[in-house]
């Protein structure tokens, strides 16, 4: 439960522990290249898995009315991009630049800059926002461009090492302690009963902390478990439990989403 944002060896069974999720990175705004590489070379160093940046570009020009969306805060839009690219988590954020008037440095040659950047981090599975923050610095040089550039990076690295990373760290060691959300939805049930019986069967299983229900129409039973545990530790326990004379079946999993057959 200590500080763990320094330590490696400590992040690797942490990271390990998560199943090593995979992040994508998707910033928009002024020298917002710059401030995706920033993020992504923070947190690589981390050891950190990344969604290839090329993949980024490609979405970025193919789809970019719902990136406009996850951009502007839709958690939607953004867990969706993620999923569909392969990643468990995004980080999605806005970054801005411009030119200040400093009368310190007035007549001196040099030139003052300011980025200001906003940034959240996005479970694909559940559309949950992990952490959230904003951070601002500046910047000043003898070059208007790279007190621009200069400005950006500094707001790049300093929004991840005082405050984002923390909460993401803070966010995977509350699950690995706590246990996560998974997404349960269990198709082909007959009834009211059957559902009933379904989810007092999960509820008892090992690791299992809660068990919350979504809704029941159609013979599909939607719950979210909070489980101490790893999602395939969820599908093991769950694969061939026996309700009446069927047994349930894991057909997909999607990151923290599973879907159950009652066969």
């Amino acid at each position: 439960m200590a500080d763990i944002r320094e330590d490696l060896a400590a992040l690797r069974i942490l990271l390990e522990s998560m199943q090593r999720p995979r992040m994508m990175v998707l910033i928009e705004g002024d020298q917002a290249k710059g401030a995706e590489t920033e993020i992504i070379d923070y947190l690589t160093s981390k050891e950190f898995d990344i969604v290839d940046p090329a993949m980024v570009a490609t979405l970025q020009q193919r789809d970019s009315a719902l990136v406009a969306k996850a951009i502007a805060g839709d958690p939607v839009a953004a867990a969706k991009i993620g999923a569909d690219n392969g990643a468990e988590y995004i980080l999605v954020g806005k970054i801005a630049a411009a030119m200040q008037n400093n009368d310190l440095l007035a007549g001196s040659g040099m030139f003052s800059a300011q980025g200001q950047i906003s940034a959240r981090v996005i479970n694909c599975s559940t559309s949950r926002i992990v952490a959230s923050k904003n951070n601002r610095s500046a910047m000043a040089h003898i070059s208007k461009e790279a007190a621009l550039q200069g400005a950006v990076l500094k707001t790049a690295q300093k929004l991840m090492d005082t405050q984002l990373f923390e909460k993401i760290v803070s966010s995977f060691q509350d699950q690995v302690n706590n246990g996560q959300t998974i997404e349960v939805t269990i198709q082909a049930l007959d009834g009211y009963q059957q559902q009933k019986q379904v989810s007092s069967m999960i509820a008892d299983g090992d690791a299992v902390q809660s068990v919350s229900k979504r809704s029941f129409s159609g013979g599909a039973l939607a719950l979210t478990v909070m489980y101490r545990g790893t999602v395939d530790g969820f599908c093991e326990s769950v694969d061939g439990k026996k309700v009446g004379d069927k047994k349930l079946a894991v057909t997909d999993v999607i990151g923290n989403r599973i879907v159950v057959v009652l066969k």
